[in-house]
């Protein structure tokens, strides 16, 4: 079961579970934080802050590392059939 697939799921019942028991402003609040919550974690916690710190040349730069990579590798694989 995909990650999506449980949004999808749970997503509905939970938005009306909070509209019934508090009403569409503050069930909105909450999701508001839950949101922000989330963001703020990423950024901390699982590498955000790299990604927003990278200029647009360390991002060329990644790129074409990858991409020299990949030559590579099918150089390799041309060079082992012949």
């Amino acid at each position: 079961m995909t990650s999506t697939g449980v949004g999808e799921t749970l997503g509905p019942i939970a938005s009306s579970l909070l509209n019934k028991y508090y009403g569409f402003n503050l069930a909105q609040d909450y999701y508001a934080i839950f949101i922000i919550s989330f963001a703020l974690m990423y950024i901390f916690l699982g590498g955000g802050r790299k990604i927003l710190r990278s200029t647009a040349t360390e991002k060329a730069k990644r790129q074409l590392s990858v991409q020299k990579v990949h030559v590579e590798l099918f150089d390799e694989i041309e060079v082992k059939r012949v």
